[in-house]
């Protein structure tokens, strides 16, 4: 974790003391629940005009989505 952090050029001590204190709890509960609430029950989890697509997400099968989703694409 500490890795990532590094190669996104995070303070480290700020970073630690965020986790230590867990500042972001709330905001990852929020999130979570936000995702559970759409439907969202794991990644990659990908929508198209605001519906959940299951498709594969080779290249084909999300283009033929969004086409079949905007005709006018």
């Amino acid at each position: 974790m500490f890795d990532l952090a590094r190669m996104l050029k995070l303070p480290a001590s700020e970073f630690a003391e965020a986790l230590q204190k867990h500042q972001l709890r709330q905001k990852i509960k929020s999130d979570f629940s936000g995702g559970v609430r759409n439907g969202v029950n794991g990644t990659p989890t990908s929508f198209v005009n605001a519906q959940r697509f299951d498709g594969s997400h080779h290249f084909d099968s999300p283009v033929k989505a969004i086409e079949d989703a905007d005709p006018a694409l």
